[in-house]
């Protein structure tokens, strides 16, 4: 996955932020993704859909994802949000 460091986020400070990681198949074994801040639960939406919800944890990962251009949403349960755009190989 090649993150292409477009975040985003609807506060200034203490938001979640999906964190870098390295290059996988997704279309074989998932993408994996981390939460680095934010109060748990979280919940990840990929191009604006829920995919995984409340859950405690700060990895996931993510399923049934295609190549190409993806959106990235974790929201925490403040409700502060961060976005990033990734690449799939």
């Amino acid at each position: 996955i090649t993150p292409t460091h477009r975040a985003q986020c609807t506060e200034a400070s203490h938001c979640p932020a999906p964190a870098e990681v390295g290059h996988v198949h997704p279309e074989e074994f998932g993408a994996p993704a981390k939460v680095r801040d934010g109060v748990p639960p979280f919940t990840w939406l990929v191009d604006g859909a829920p995919r995984v919800i409340a859950t405690r944890s700060r990895e996931t990962l993510l399923e049934g994802l295609g190549q190409g251009f993806t959106d990235l949403t974790v929201i925490d349960a403040s409700g502060r949000s961060s976005s990033s755009r990734i690449r799939l190989d």
